[in-house]
């Protein structure tokens, strides 16, 4: 279980064992945690729009870099690739990549930025193909 406060505060609590394994305080509010499948990263939205990929086993957040002035709403991370996510702002969908044991630490680098017009609802991410609701309802793909 991943959750946050609007204190900045991210937990990470093991339900098998009915305790906290992490505990991340970040410096302003946190607005959105969006947990890999497996839980073992999460990205981090806070209340002035960054957004931070948090490593529970290094106990440290990497920041992602900035692609827009628009409130990021969703993060979804690859399925497949499992290091690649996309951020969505309701314009664009942003590509990154997560590199842990570069020869400058851990880092995210931004890969590609996709525009879009109607997109409702991201709902799953699969070596890099967006599958999203539209407005109408119907399930739509974006490369």
């Amino acid at each position: 279980l991943i959750f946050a406060t609007m204190r900045g505060t991210v937990h990470f609590f093991a339900l098998a064992d009915w305790a906290f394994v992490s505990e991340y305080r970040h410096a302003e509010a946190v607005v959105g945690v969006f947990p890999n499948e497996l839980g073992t990263r999460a990205a981090i939205v806070d209340s002035t729009n960054r957004v931070f990929v948090y490593n529970p086993v290094k106990e440290e957040a990497i920041p992602v870099p900035a692609t827009g002035d628009a409130s990021v709403v969703s993060v979804l991370w690859d399925v497949a690739e499992r290091s690649v996510f996309v951020t969505y702002d309701q314009r664009a969908f942003t590509v990154c990549i997560y590199n842990q044991g570069t020869m400058a630490g851990d880092k995210v680098e931004h890969l590609s930025q996709l525009q879009v017009n109607s997109v409702a609802n991201p709902v799953v991410l699969c070596s890099g193909q967006v599958a999203y609701q539209n407005t109408t309802g119907a399930i739509m793909n974006v490369i």
